[in-house]
């Protein structure tokens, strides 16, 4: 079981708050989101507060950073499901930006220690929910790994699987590539 990108600490050995930032969701998001899930810039913001709007990461795309929590429905006292967002449902995702924070996530294949330094994409699969959660299936994509600057993480160091206990299936990783960043296009 993945669970997606879990913040794990700070480069800095700080923590990371003031790292998150709102984003809107919109009601035309196709995808079940999940804590853990990378996300991009949809290119859009929300008519009434103006706020940008983020969606499901794609391979080799710039991100915005990676969901750490979702503000309850209140209107509709939807409390049922606080790390998930259904498809179809609009909402507000709190996104980690920071280049800084430091992420565990699962590997989909064995890393080798030569590939600490190097930078690798997120494998964007859809969120699933079991009874009352929604978990993210989202883990790193070993076969992208490279120097490449536009990956998703650059990954700093290997650790143990956490249902494998193989070295290697388990990585803690940085954002490497953010729509953030100063000199990168618009969306």
């Amino acid at each position: 079981m993945s669970a997606g990108f879990q913040v794990s600490s700070n480069q800095s050995s700080g923590d990371y708050t003031g790292s998150v930032r709102e984003f809107d969701i919109a009601v035309g998001n196709a995808d079940r989101l999940a804590v853990g899930d990378v996300v991009v810039l949809t290119g859009t913001a929300n008519a009434t507060t103006g706020i940008a709007g983020v969606g499901k990461a794609s391979q080799s795309a710039r991100i915005a950073g990676v969901i750490s929590s979702f503000a309850p429905n209140i209107a509709n006292e939807s409390f049922n499901d606080a790390t998930g967002l259904a498809a179809s449902t609009a909402g507000t995702a709190f996104v980690v930006i920071d280049k800084n924070v430091l992420f565990e996530v699962e590997s989909n294949s064995t890393l080798a220690i030569t590939d600490v330094g190097l930078n690798a994409d997120a494998v964007v699969t859809a969120a699933t929910q079991t009874g009352g959660l929604t978990i993210s299936n989202m883990v790193l994509a070993a076969s992208t790994k490279n120097t490449t600057n536009t990956l998703h993480f650059k990954i700093h160091k290997l650790l143990l699987g956490a249902t494998s206990k193989v070295f290697g299936d388990r990585a803690v990783v940085s954002i490497a590539g953010s729509l953030l960043q100063g000199d990168q296009t618009g969306v």
